[in-house]
């Protein structure tokens, strides 16, 4: 049977919206490979799984979701299934012995080594002369929308994540290359909304030896041609000064948006996660926010059951919630994630008790989401 060429891939992606820019990064070295990117799973000659195996409800679903292609396969002996990302940076050995099945690994993909898996496959790429790229020429997103991934890595201690031993120290992108890719976005694809993404954005540039390498960034982004707008997600507490609100005030391209993800306003509770803060802080945090930033949005995330967490932290963030009004909130119950210092903290939940936890904040939020609704 001849090596067929431009065989079509479909991307299956887990996970975060920085695996999301993953993904579509490696669909261009595939298709630099001489693939031909096709999103439905059902017809496709390979499918990439790209994993995330940040907490445990996400790594069941990454394998649930390979073992359903491995199936797949079976009616399908020609597709080839790879697999990628979070999951399998985190569990190499283990994995690649316990699902033989897969037809090939990514750990770190390039144009390079996805075109000698390609061939390697069995399929004959069939991509036009000259250098491999690394660009998105897919976009995973609804039409106009993207993610823009501004650094890789975290340097943050927080005890429960497990975020720096698989993704290493921070390693912000270059500047220049990072306004080279919104004008791409932008001029050549029609993104009129750029998600800026990272682990850490509120310390970019440090590692590079900037000064304020936030800063910079927002009044490059501000600066760009075209009337894109642009979002920041992910901002670690107290990292947003008067400088960079004064920039993203006062520029309309910025939404009026800020994802802050708090994960808990107990003293006592913050300090067991390696994180500053407490109730009042946060609370004047976030009136700084809102007089400095007039109408602006108010995202969080919180982590229920960590250990130590008594019914007085927890009903002390319930407390917080009810005064902090945010417009938008997502909770997550702890994950014990082998590595992390949480993992073997004393004052361990029980499993069951984290999960309770989590339901309270459903009429909560629908409490407060009502009330921010009713003052707009």
């Amino acid at each position: 049977m001849n090596a067929l060429e431009n065989p079509k891939l479909a991307i299956v992606n887990l996970g975060c919206s920085k695996n999301q820019v993953e993904a579509e990064r490696m669909a261009a070295s595939f298709q630099s490979a001489g693939c031909d990117y096709h999103p439905d799973t059902l017809s496709c000659d390979i499918v990439l799984i790209n994993t995330c195996g940040f907490i445990g409800p996400a790594r069941e679903e990454s394998v649930e979701t390979i073992l359903s292609y491995l199936e797949m396969k079976k009616e399908r002996p020609g597709m080839k299934v790879i697999v990628a990302g979070c999951l399998f940076e985190r569990y190499k050995g283990e994995l690649s012995s316990e699902l033989p099945e897969v037809d090939g690994w990514l750990a770190l993909p390039t144009p390079q080594n996805v075109k000698e898996m390609v061939q390697n496959l069995g399929f004959r790429p069939a991509a036009p002369e000259g250098k491999p790229t690394y660009g998105r020429p897919v976009l995973l997103n609804e039409p106009g929308v993207a993610y823009l991934k501004i650094s890789e890595g975290c340097d943050r201690p927080c005890s429960f994540c497990a975020i720096p031993a698989i993704k290493g120290a921070m390693r912000s992108r270059p500047l220049d290359e990072i306004l080279r890719e919104v004008e791409e976005l932008t001029q050549r694809q029609g993104v009129q909304e750029i998600n800026i993404v990272a682990q850490d954005p509120v310390t970019y540039g440090k590692d590079r030896g900037m000064a304020d390498g936030l800063l910079s960034l927002l009044q490059g982004l501000a600066a760009t041609p075209g009337d894109c707008w642009f979002r920041l997600l992910y901002l670690y507490p107290f990292g947003l000064k008067e400088q960079h609100l004064r920039v993203l005030s006062d520029n309309p391209r910025f939404c009026p948006y800020i994802d802050m993800p708090l994960q808990h306003v107990s003293g006592e509770i913050l300090r067991r996660m390696k994180r500053p803060g407490n109730s009042q802080a946060y609370l004047d945090q976030l009136s700084r926010f809102r007089s400095s930033w007039p109408g602006v949005t108010l995202r969080t995330t919180f982590l229920v059951g960590h250990p130590g967490e008594e019914d007085s932290h927890f009903e002390e963030l319930c407390q917080f919630v009810r005064q902090a009004r945010f417009q938008w909130l997502g909770v997550f119950p702890f994950s014990r994630e082998e590595g992390t210092p949480s993992a073997e903290q004393d004052g361990l939940l029980d499993e069951q008790l984290c999960l309770d936890r989590r339901p309270d904040w459903i009429v909560v939020v629908g409490d407060v989401n009502s009330t921010a609704a009713a003052a707009m």
